[in-house]
């Protein structure tokens, strides 16, 4: 019995110097020499085989008397999310986006436009490399640009973007560039129709294993086209997405079986994420997904989940994950933590995981600071379990067991400005059959009444439910619906 005793208390112990945590830091950059940072747009964010993460973004400066403008910085965390250096890259490029990073963590990247551009890489410790000025063309049009850039094993970079023309507006393009960034070959897209507001646009491209590319492309304003294409951006097939408007951006990730396309249909007034499957014999289905996503940023994915993170249409940051059979594993909504950008918002990449399946991303809240977080699978910050669990709740329901309509009170902090106050219901599955809403009247505690049906208006059946506040998940309880 002792023994046993000893053997509990020593794995109590493990648990709990052990447990993961997730963290969510907030930080600013200083380089007084360049003025006051007054904007932070995070392009691509990779994790590093300690964990730690490195930003990669367009960081944006006022001086007197110069107007605002924007440099590519590097910004490197450690495993805990502390900052640990900064690097302003060069001042004369804005646009910057990674292209892939190697096993010793040496982070690839290219900035600037086609019309001038530079490609580089740097280390974990901050030493970085540039090639020298590079261009593909000769314009110096504002509408060209880099969107998205990926490494080949040999070294070459493929990038895809626009560049702008005299004739009517401008042109997807798909670049190759040598491992120095010399210009090995460029392909341009024309818009369908050719008037005053016509325009193409490259956003998005993923390799195929078969050693050829899905380029996905706005050829027109309404609707995007996947486009399969070789090494040099030859069209093999091209596939039409409807109700895809580029104003709510796209994103996608590749399978091996697969290309899963993200888009939002706005046609019906509910911007309504669409998830479009494409084998690799072409055939396509379209899911409605309906994940509350005003904007689409960026998506990660494996073949048992992917996770998407978007926002609404103040910008505000929501991560949603998905289990491969399509059903809401879970979603977390931060009112605080915005993505900065312009409109249409620019392709960012900007979530990642890493091989314990913890998710991270970053924003930004305020003017000057850079927020980063880091979550548990199980979208939590800390683990909840019984070793850190607090004595108190900010959450409760009553009556509990409950025979009819259960009561949700919410206790939140007097300064938690949210204008809606949300609450969510799990099965025991995990799966989310409700989302509870009512307006923040600043009144405490706030107290919502279920009336126990599921988001479809079905009475759900008895048994034991999580119910959650959707900003904060830690802040839970379990309530059991009895007959």
């Amino acid at each position: 019995m002792r023994k046993m005793l000893v053997s509990l208390i020593g794995l109590f112990f493990y648990i709990a110097c052990h447990a993961q945590t997730g963290y969510l830091r907030s930080f600013t950059i200083h380089e007084l020499e360049l003025g006051y940072l007054r904007d932070f747009t995070p392009k691509t964010i990779y994790v590093c085989s300690d964990n730690g993460l490195v930003i990669l973004g367009d960081a944006g400066f006022i001086e007197d008397p110069m107007p605002w403008y924007f440099v590519p910085v590097i910004i490197k965390l450690d495993p805990q999310g502390n900052l640990q250096w900064h690097r302003v890259i060069d001042i004369f490029y804005e646009n910057i986006i990674g292209v892939g990073i190697e096993q010793n963590d040496l982070v690839h990247f290219v900035m600037g436009k086609p019309s001038g551009y530079r490609v580089g890489f740097i280390d974990t410790n901050g030493s970085f490399t540039l090639s020298g000025h590079k261009s593909f063309v000769n314009n110096q049009f504002m509408s060209q640009r880099f969107n998205k850039g990926i490494r080949l094993d040999n070294g070459e970079i493929i990038a895809c973007g626009r560049i702008g023309l005299t004739s009517y507006g401008y042109e997807a393009a798909l670049f190759r560039l040598s491992t120095v960034g010399d210009s090995l070959a460029a392909t341009y897209y024309p818009p369908d129709t050719q008037d005053y507001y016509s325009g193409t646009n490259g956003f998005n491209l993923e390799k195929r294993d078969d050693n050829s590319l899905y380029v996905a492309c706005y050829l027109n304003f309404d609707n995007l086209s996947i486009l399969h294409t070789d090494m040099d951006g030859s069209i093999i097939n091209r596939y039409n997405i409807d109700n895809s408007n580029q104003s709510y951006g796209t994103t996608m990730f590749q399978n091996s079986d697969s290309l899963s396309v993200f888009t939002i249909d706005s046609s019906s007034g509910n911007h309504d994420t669409l998830l479009t499957s494409i084998d690799i014999s072409g055939n396509s289905q379209t899911y409605i997904l309906g994940s509350e996503m005003y904007y689409l940023c960026s998506v990660v994915g494996s073949p048992e989940y992917f996770i998407l993170l978007g926002s609404d249409i103040l910008g505000h940051i929501r991560i949603t994950k998905f289990n491969q059979y399509l059903s809401e594993v879970w979603s977390v909504a931060y009112d605080t933590i915005r993505i900065s950008f312009p409109f249409p918002p620019p392709l960012i990449k900007n979530i990642e995981f890493d091989q314990q399946g913890c998710i991270y991303f970053v924003g930004t809240t305020g003017v000057t600071n850079i927020v980063a977080v880091k979550l548990l699978p199980n979208g939590q910050v800390s683990n909840l379990d019984e070793l850190n669990i607090p004595n108190t709740r900010t959450i409760n329901a009553y009556p509990n067991p409950a025979q009819g309509f259960p009561t949700v009170e919410l206790k939140i902090d007097a300064q938690d400005r949210r204008r809606i106050i949300e609450i969510d219901v799990y099965n025991i599955r995990g799966q989310k059959v409700r989302r509870l809403r009512t307006n923040n009247t600043f009144d405490l505690p706030i107290k919502i009444v279920w009336d126990r049906k599921d988001s479809n208006g079905k009475t759900c059946p008895a048994g034991i439910y999580l119910v959650r506040d959707s900003l904060k998940p830690t802040s839970s309880v379990k309530l059991i619906l009895i007959k």
